[in-house]
């Protein structure tokens, strides 16, 4: 348990990381301050939304975050030729 305590673990890690560990690792840093508190139940709030609901749309939207508008894109979709 002390190795934990203390991160000495870290000590034994040798030769090169793959990356399953490395997120396995980031995952442990992130859960590391959180407390658990009785009475308050679990919860996930998604944060590509306003309302922190999920739906496909704000999904969809996050996949496409900061990604170049083509404003001439209805000339190519829409074309008025036969």
């Amino acid at each position: 348990m002390a190795a934990l305590d203390e991160e000495k673990w870290l000590e034994d890690i040798q030769g090169e990381i793959s990356v399953q560990a490395l997120m396995e690792y980031l995952e442990w840093d992130i859960l590391e301050g959180m407390v658990l508190q009785e009475g308050i139940p679990d919860g996930h709030i998604w944060r590509f939304s306003a309302s922190g609901e999920y739906t496909a749309k704000s999904s969809y939207d996050a996949l496409f975050e900061g990604a170049l508008s083509f404003a001439p894109y209805e000339r190519i979709w829409k074309s008025w030729r036969p």
